[in-house]
Order: structure tokens, then sequence, then C-alpha cells
């Protein structure tokens, strides 16, 4: 039967660019998702499409595109896409000091990771942009996780030391933040 189902035509248009993708040409792979997004109106890989795209777009440091791509992930429910768009998205959005986005986008990282490593980062996250925006306690409360979990990556403990050392310090609590700020010295 040459009559091709609009289903089986978004499923083969998704195809032919998930390949190009597969095969590192992000060249291809992004205009083919873009041409597939535009053709399909109620595509069926829709969250697919905009994770590869910005994943290629990412990956080209093309940073203000891939943003959006990842930030339409995040939108949609939960998917094997979630965790990874959240921590670029937040990385994204710290480099380019939006530390508020930031920091909502690594509070959503910390609840739904999965891999550890994510969980790290998102709390190293946290801590970093909520000290860029003076929310001190916020801060404190994830310095306060990374020194508990552990760590055994001595420069992450004693950045998270030095924050809480400047938290004591903007709550007048003189004695706190010398015992913090000793250890980092």
């Amino acid at each position: 039967d040459a009559d091709v189902t609009a289903s089986a035509q978004d499923s083969l248009t998704y195809e032919a660019a998930e390949l190009n993708y597969t095969r590192g040409n992000c060249t291809d792979a992004v205009a083919d998702f873009e041409k597939y997004l535009q053709r399909f109106s109620k595509a069926i890989f829709k969250v697919n499409a905009n994770y590869y795209i910005a994943d290629c777009k990412y990956r080209n440091k093309d940073y203000d595109s891939a943003l959006s791509g990842y930030e339409f992930v995040i939108t949609q429910p939960k998917n094997q896409f979630t965790e990874k768009s959240l921590l670029n998205a937040a990385a994204i959005n710290f480099w380019k000091k939006d530390y508020q986005r930031a920091l909502a986008q690594y509070e959503a990282l910390e609840g739904s990771a999965e891999v550890k490593d994510n969980l790290t980062a998102a709390i190293v996250g946290q801590m970093r942009s909520a000290m860029q925006i003076k929310e001190y306690s916020k801060a404190q409360v994830c310095a306060r996780k990374i020194l508990d979990g552990g760590s055994a990556d001595k420069d992450l403990v004693n950045e998270a030391h030095l924050i809480n050392g400047k938290c004591y310090l903007q709550n007048a609590e003189l004695a706190n933040a010398k015992d913090e700020l000793l250890i980092v010295a």
C-alpha cells in the first residue's frame, strides 16, 4: 500500500534525523530535526528532537540556542532527557548570571536526579547560585549537605566551608565564621 500513514511518515522523518545525530553529524541532525518539528505540528518525538537539537547546539557552544531546547524538555512530563536538560539549562543560566533561574533549575534537578554526580552538581549549583543572590540561609543548607555528604573532593569541601564562613559573617556570627574560615586556611 503506497498510502503511508501520517504516523509512519512522522516516525520515518524522525528516524532519519536521529541517525545523523547518532553518527555524530550534528549539523545535518539539527537541520533535519528542525524540519521535522516544522513539518509535524503534533510530532510524536517532539521532546527527543528538541533535546537532540539542544545537545548539538550545546556541544557547539551555542548556549543561548541550546537553552531554549533544554527548557522546552524541562516543561514536559518527566522523561529520559529531563535530568540532563535540567543540569545543562542550570549551568547555562548560571554562566549567563541568571542565578535565580539557575537556582530553581538546580533545585528541580536535586529533586529528580538519579545519577549521583548530577545530584552533587545540583547541590553545588544551588549553593553557588544562592550565594550570588545573597540567599545565605539557602547557601548554608547546601554547604551543610556537601559537608555531611562526606565528599572526597577536597576543593569542594573547602568551598563549602568558605561559603559557610561567609554566611556566618553575613549573620554576624563571628565565632562560627572564624571556625569555618580556619578550616579553609
